[in-house]
């Protein structure tokens, strides 16, 4: 015979193992105390640590109970 009868493992357009499973989105870590951040390691760090320094009604926007993401929970 001049060509096999089974072809192989030759995945074709409909075979599964040709459209590999879209990568499942990773999931959020869990909220953790954030690590000291380096001095001027970011504007947003920078932020953060101004942040003591705000006005207490500011400050008391910015808590656990306003803000789920900031502290633990």
């Amino acid at each position: 015979p001049s060509a096999p009868a089974d072809p192989g493992p030759v995945p074709g357009p409909e075979d599964p193992a040709d459209t590999p499973a879209p990568p499942e989105p990773e999931p959020e870590p869990e909220p953790s105390e954030p690590a000291p951040p380096a001095p001027s390691a970011s504007p947003a760090a920078q932020l953060r640590t101004d942040a003591v320094g705000w006005p207490d009604g500011v400050a008391a926007v910015r808590t656990p109970e306003a803000s789920p993401q900031v502290g633990p929970v």
